[in-house]
């Protein structure tokens, strides 16, 4: 062996020890993974624990919360500034962050009221809002922060005057507040403003995106070469349309995350999607692409390219034992 070989295998070496000591006991067999396949395999091993917990509360958590793991133990096998210091402490935020963005997308109204209510509680010097030793939060005005709770509610033919005017949110939360005389947990002054601000949750139409994502859902459940084997499986049309537009949970390009060690080649994904590579690699910064680049692209409607594309979906469900 060359002097230039032992040398880059000894600052391999070196750089695996860094790694080890810089993350995660629990990532030691990720990060010492002598092939591509075997690091893979146990990153597949990892998220399949990982969200375990998850999946049993709700699937979309599961797959927003998947994804984002999926992102970083790939970084964490080459990158020290991408350490986890605790596996377990790191999984349980990614988890709490992706079950808010959920709760975000599905009660946008509900969202903006909580966000409104606590700025208020929180910038007014004549209120305040505390987490209590029974671990809820609590609002109330500031000198309360000692008195018991009451557990009342305030019933719109009751309400003050002042308490009912949303145009004016500090004035009114401390209508409330006054006309409940203790402080009220959180989630209870939510509903109550909600009531006397005729606030509702209406659902929009549904569009393509707020649809599974056949990528995010998936990759929760199985491993992301059993996910590429059926997206192979597809019809030509129907992969074009699902791996042109495939997002992640940010709305950006979830078709790298195919590009896996031992998952497929780039040249792979061109063939799937009926491109040249070097076609691939032009547009690959513009990905997703839209409907109507896609219809463009294969000669058809944006409706038919929507009709495909939930037909994919379908067939990757059932092929892999999703329920919606």
């Amino acid at each position: 062996m060359s002097r230039a070989r032992i040398e880059t295998k000894a600052a391999a070496q070196r750089n695996v020890r860094e790694l080890v000591a810089a993350n995660d006991p629990a990532l030691r067999r990720l990060i010492e993974a002598e092939s591509e396949a075997a690091r893979d395999a146990e990153i597949d091993r990892l998220l399949t624990h990982a969200l375990r917990a998850a999946r049993g509360t709700d699937e979309d958590v599961a797959a927003t919360a998947a994804l984002r793991l999926v992102r970083r133990l790939r970084a964490v096998a080459v990158s020290a500034e991408d350490a986890i210091v605790s596996f377990v402490a790191y999984v349980e935020t990614v988890v709490h962050h992706a079950a808010q963005e959920v709760v975000r997308r599905r009660f946008p109204a509900s969202h903006r009221l909580r966000n409104r209510l606590r700025y208020v509680l929180t910038r007014d010097a004549r209120s305040a809002l505390w987490r209590a030793d029974d671990g809820r939060m609590y609002a109330g005005l500031r000198h309360w922060q000692r008195v018991t709770p009451v557990e009342r509610t305030i019933a719109r033919a009751d309400a003050p005057h002042a308490a009912c005017d949303a145009t004016r949110p500090a004035e009114a939360v401390l209508a409330m507040l006054q006309h409940l005389g203790g402080p009220v947990a959180f989630e209870q002054l939510v509903d109550i403003a909600a009531e006397l601000w005729d606030i509702t949750e209406t659902a929009g139409p549904e569009t393509e995106t707020d649809r599974d994502d056949a990528l995010a859902h998936l990759i929760a459940r199985h491993s992301l070469a059993a996910v590429w084997r059926e997206i192979a499986g597809l019809r030509g049309p129907q992969r074009v349309a699902l791996l042109l537009n495939l997002r992640d949970d940010a709305g950006m390009n979830a078709a790298g995350f195919l590009l896996a060690p031992g998952i497929a080649t780039f040249d792979e994904l061109a063939a799937a999607v009926e491109m040249p590579p070097e076609r691939l690699a032009a547009i690959w910064n513009d990905l997703p692409l839209d409907d109507l680049a896609i219809a463009a692209a294969l000669g058809l409607t944006r409706q038919q390219v929507i009709n495909l594309r939930k037909s994919a979906r379908e067939r990757l469900r059932r092929r892999l034992g999703v329920t919606k």
